[in-house]
């Protein structure tokens, strides 16, 4: 049994203008995100590492590669919120969520070393 991904991705009554580059598909607030006939999309209709026992392997190594760059890249660098007060009183705990409307702004630069 084979799954056919590229019909899958494809499939005109998941997707609007199925064979277009549309990355405002994949955002919730877009209507390109619905169905064409308005419905939410179902969760099937795209799966480009499949899942399971039979998941893609490269998307598992790809993650450990990506959570071991942020652990050396916050070694390597020195990160500072630029309105420190906001910081203290908005985002305890380092709870940070970023919002559209007020973004955290976060000074970056090379760790000095030894």
């Amino acid at each position: 049994m084979l799954i056919h991904i590229w019909g899958l991705h494809h499939n005109p009554r998941q997707w609007r203008e199925p064979n277009r580059f549309i990355p405002e598909r994949f955002d919730p607030e877009s209507d390109y995100s619905l169905t064409p006939d308005g419905q939410k999309r179902d969760p099937m209709s795209y799966l480009p590492f499949l899942g399971g026992t039979r998941i893609c392997f490269g998307k598992t190594f790809a993650e450990v590669v990506a959570k071991t760059v942020d652990c050396m890249l916050v070694e390597a660098l020195d990160m500072q919120f630029e309105d420190e007060e906001r910081f203290a009183t908005e985002f305890p705990m380092f709870n940070v969520m970023v919002n559209r409307d007020a973004p955290v702004n976060v000074r970056v630069k090379l760790r000095q070393t030894l």
